[in-house]
């Protein structure tokens, strides 16, 4: 693991720092966003990309296009193995034996010996069961990190459209997570009936704390939806989460999350939106547009929000951050 970060550093010492063109590799233009500022060219990183997921599979060639979660994926893990501290120090764990039969998998930490700040600020330690509604036995347990809570665009806007009891983002994610039906473990001593599977923030405030922040990764069916697909999608996000209303069990540390960035795609060609810090002395959420070296003031989310559609920019993933959160490195 060492020697491939060491790859990922190597690769991008030999970045050439040129700026990105005005265009993707298609000839899209891309739309007039105001004034020129220098950028890092992404030719480094997505090297460096494809020397630490060789064998598997071809995402970061320099010809090929994988998604913003995939990329986001590789780097978190990259990153997390190359932060791995010296032993007896704060953030060293010690490395758990095997699950037990009782709770199947593992959190990040346990599994490879160390909390990073990678997993501090980004990760999200899942604790997934099943409680049987008819013999009340509880089973399928399953324990897990991620970086990325996967919502399906077309799923969030039927749930929010038709789902009893669904008048919120979190409880259209809660409802879309439920929806997994597994039938109940014979071998744990259940009795077959199908029931939903609950997830759990595994956090107690003080070791295992709710994550910095959340990143939420909309999966949308087609690469090409229409403008009223992006409106209804963006009128469904709200720029505020609440973590307790999104998982069964809440941490202690769990507050108001507010969205702080979107990632966008449109064609071929990825943008970003993010917060200014402009905002803070009036009072007013300033919003930012980076599209390749090119960037602008938008506005308000609801701007936002209306540029995305008009433009047919589908957002792909949404970066919450934890109210007063902070993270030691």
């Amino acid at each position: 693991a060492m020697d491939q970060s060491n790859g990922f550093v190597r690769a991008m010492d030999q970045s050439n720092g040129s700026v990105a063109d005005s265009g993707d590799s298609n000839g899209t233009p891309h739309a007039d966003i105001g004034a020129v500022q220098n950028a890092v060219a992404p030719t480094a990183l997505r090297k460096a990309l494809a020397v630490l997921t060789q064998g598997r599979g071809s995402l970061f060639g320099e010809n090929e296009m994988a998604d913003a979660s995939e990329a986001l994926q590789a780097i978190f893990h990259s990153v997390h193995r190359a932060l791995r501290p010296a032993p007896g120090t704060k953030h060293a764990r010690p490395l758990s034996a095997a699950a037990s039969s009782r709770s199947g998998g593992m959190f990040l930490d346990q599994e490879s010996g160390y909390c990073s700040v990678v997993h501090r600020c980004f990760g999200v330690d899942v604790e997934e069961s099943m409680t049987c509604s008819r013999c009340a036995v509880r089973s399928r347990t399953l324990r897990y990190t991620k970086f990325l809570h996967l919502v399906p665009a077309a799923a969030l806007n039927l749930a929010m459209a038709y789902a009893d009891g669904v008048d919120s983002m979190e409880s259209a994610m809660r409802h879309i997570d439920g929806s997994d039906a597994k039938p109940c473990d014979v071998d744990a001593g259940g009795c077959g009936a199908m029931n939903g599977i609950e997830h759990a923030l595994a956090a107690d405030g003080v070791q295992r704390k709710s994550p910095a922040i959340f990143c939420v990764a909309l999966a949308w069916e087609s690469a090409s939806a229409t403008s009223d697909q992006v409106a209804e999608t963006l009128a469904n996000v709200q720029t505020t989460l609440n973590l307790a209303e999104v998982y069964e069990r809440a941490p202690r540390d769990a507050g108001t999350y507010h969205l702080r960035c979107a990632m966008c795609y449109y064609g071929e060609h990825y943008a970003a939106f993010a917060v200014t810090d402009a905002g803070r002395f009036d009072g007013h959420e300033r919003w930012m547009l980076f599209d390749d070296h090119r960037s602008k003031e938008v506005g308000e989310w609801e701007e936002v929000a209306r540029v995305c559609a008009a433009g047919r920019m589908q957002p792909c993933v949404l970066f919450y951050q934890r109210e007063n959160a902070t993270v030691e490195v």
